[in-house]
């Protein structure tokens, strides 16, 4: 999944394989980082699938086991939900 904030940077949920990350690239399609990795704990995904920006500017990562976990634009973790 695709999604872009307001600067136009871009956000992809790479869920292929192992990856389990949210990379962020800028508008000219430069990587810039990633955030994630495999796993159940804080900061971490098990199938992330979707993506998605809230009003306040953070990445929101959605998994395909119905637990949606935030992360701020710089990555950090914010919280997760069931």
């Amino acid at each position: 999944d695709v999604t872009w904030d307001k600067a136009g940077n871009i956000y992809v949920a790479d869920g292929i394989g192992t990856n389990n990350r949210i990379a962020k690239f800028d508008k000219d399609g430069r990587f810039i980082t990633h955030w994630g990795s495999t796993g159940s704990g804080q900061g971490q995904f098990d199938g992330v699938k979707g993506i998605a920006i809230d009003a306040q500017g953070n990445a929101v990562g959605i998994e395909i086991v119905r637990i949606v976990r935030w992360v701020c634009r710089r990555g950090d973790p914010l919280e997760s939900r069931q």
